[in-house]
């Protein structure tokens, strides 16, 4: 087979002990945009429904299953998750040309996600609309990760939403040995990938990098946001501050009008 020609855009994400009814809205919403890549998912404790719920849809999906042995038992699944990722990519690499890394229970998508306005040459990160001195869990991770020093260096920057990011395989893939190292290969804290995530963004240890914000996406993240600030047009769509359709919206489940939007649209 041709991967040259034949190369596909692919979204990798994890479900562990996920039912149906709570990733519907990320695959139905995937699935009305038209979306021909390819979604490879590693899963853990995901029942036999929800599986073939997802297999019936008119998407390209792979489901690989996974468990944590030994040592690797003591790693949280947002951290681990990138050790996972990058083991498939490096052996499957050479079949795509862009990737989006993304959380599955709190994403719609309302446009096919990669036919939204990337940058092509850069990793794009979602920019939250806080400072990491305006928010307590942020500046918790970041301390309990890297320390006062860093965290002084940082407090002042925007919060990076570990979430969502999306770039070229290749890039990709830098991301990933670095995101690897400086959770694993510094001293281990559990669940701190979005401190780790925000140090390599603001430190330039990926580069280039394109940030997506509120105003303009391609990412809407919510959770950090005013609400008033949200908007929705007459077809129901969640809105940009910009008046576009919001392509990619992440955390939307933080608002209950816009959980209950949600599940009507993709029920």
């Amino acid at each position: 087979m041709n991967y040259e020609q034949q190369k596909k855009d692919l979204i990798l994400t994890t479900m562990v002990k996920y039912e149906w009814e709570t990733v519907k809205p990320f695959f139905k919403s995937l699935e009305r945009t038209g979306f021909s890549g390819e979604v490879v998912i590693f899963f853990n404790q995901v029942d036999k429904n929800t599986r073939r719920a997802i297999k019936m849809l008119n998407i390209y999906v792979t489901l690989i299953p996974f468990s944590q042995k030994g040592l690797e038992s003591i790693f949280y699944i947002a951290d681990y998750r990138y050790y996972l990722f990058n083991n498939f990519l490096k052996k499957y690499g050479y079949r795509y040309n862009n990737v989006l890394l993304s959380d599955v229970r709190d994403v719609i998508f309302q446009i096919d996600p990669f036919k939204a306005n990337w940058k092509s040459d850069s990793i794009t990160v979602a920019k939250e609309a806080k400072l990491l001195k305006e928010n307590l869990w942020n500046t918790r991770w970041v301390l309990s990760k890297f320390g006062n020093y860093i965290y002084n260096q940082l407090q002042n920057e925007p919060i990076i939403c570990a979430g969502t990011t999306y770039g070229p395989t290749n890039q990709i893939l830098h991301y990933f040995n670095q995101m690897i190292h400086y959770l694993f290969y510094t001293d281990y804290v559990l669940n701190t990938d979005q401190a780790v995530h925000t140090y390599i963004v603001h430190t330039g240890k990926i580069n280039p990098v394109t940030f997506s914000d509120n105003h303009h996406g391609p990412i809407m993240t919510l959770e950090l946001e005013n609400e008033s600030d949200i908007k929705i047009n007459e077809n129901k769509q969640i809105l940009l501050k910009n008046g576009d359709i919001a392509p990619i919206v992440h955390q939307f489940d933080r608002y209950p009008h816009l959980t209950n939007l949600v599940k009507a649209l993709y029920n």
